[in-house]
């Protein structure tokens, strides 16, 4: 099959949607599919790499606050793009207003709670598009005591966190545990947001952004995993996290208050029993 997938961010860029995208690409392309992304064009300054299957860069614009965000801009060149593309499917990433999505034939969703989330603002015919993760790459067998006793030489307890530096990640909220004794934090990523971060939590250990074998092993040799942003579409790092062996604390919002999926109309409970609603206990389902 032919795969338009029209995203919001794609690579040089480093967060759950360009990652995504560039799982399912790739995975398209190994099956013998024909797959092509339309992404926003980086900042010039950044490096970008070759792949497998066409790439279709529309000329964007920095998004206001978040300099490492891009918005594309409408182009005629999409419409001629998938027009000669001739897709069998698209797939759209974009948040786009309900007009659009409402003559989509299907608007997937990474998570139960965002496919809640979307039929709750009127979108129609909603399903959801679970993400997995690479179990190879990430695992806990990549644990590194080398790496441990330069991150905590003092033997602590190595709490991190990994994903993008922005507002509503919220990470300055690591300032109380990395002032507990015996705690070392440790933060992978970078963004907007970073300086304030580092004026928040002076004491955490501030890598920046890190891929592939590397990742893996500081995922792999963390002692506990923290989350700390409440709004989130799905949370890969999560699935990394707990793919490479390392319990994980996030808030109770978003896709880790888990929600059954579809959604059921609430049953009702007796005087003093206990609910018996819609909701079940389905972690980053």
């Amino acid at each position: 099959m032919r795969v338009a997938i029209i995203t919001e961010s794609f690579s040089p860029d480093v967060n759950g949607v360009a990652n995504s995208v560039a799982r399912v690409a790739d995975h398209l392309a190994a099956r013998g599919h024909e797959p092509m992304v339309v992404a926003p064009r980086p900042r010039a300054t950044r490096a970008v790499s070759a792949k497998p299957y066409p790439v279709l860069r529309l000329g964007s614009l920095p998004l206001p606050g978040y300099g490492n965000v891009r918005l594309a801009r409408p182009a005629r060149r999409l419409r001629a793009a998938l027009a000669a593309f001739q897709p069998d499917v698209e797939a759209l990433a974009w948040r786009w207003i309900r007009r659009v999505h409402g003559r989509a034939a299907l608007t997937l969703a990474p998570s139960s709670v965002t496919a809640a989330q979307l039929v709750a603002a009127g979108v129609p015919r909603v399903g959801r598009w679970g993400r997995g993760v690479d179990t190879e790459l990430f695992h806990p067998s990549h644990r590194d005591e080398a790496l441990r006793a330069e991150l905590a030489p003092g033997g602590e307890l190595l709490v991190g966190y990994v994903g993008r530096l922005a507002r509503e990640k919220r990470v300055e909220l690591l300032a109380e545990a990395a002032r507990l004794p015996g705690v070392r934090v440790v933060v992978v990523g970078d963004g907007p947001t970073r300086e304030l971060v580092r004026r928040a939590v002076p004491q955490a250990a501030f890598l920046g952004t890190r891929r592939g074998a590397e990742l893996a092993r500081l995922y792999a040799s963390l002692d506990v995993f923290v989350h700390t942003g409440p709004h989130e579409t799905f949370c890969q790092t999560v699935q990394e996290a707990q793919a490479s062996g390392v319990p994980v604390v996030a808030p109770a919002a978003g896709p880790g208050a888990g929600s059954g999926w579809p959604p059921r109309p609430p049953r009702r409970c007796s005087p003093g029993g206990a609910g018996t609603g819609s909701a079940r206990s389905t972690p980053w389902a």
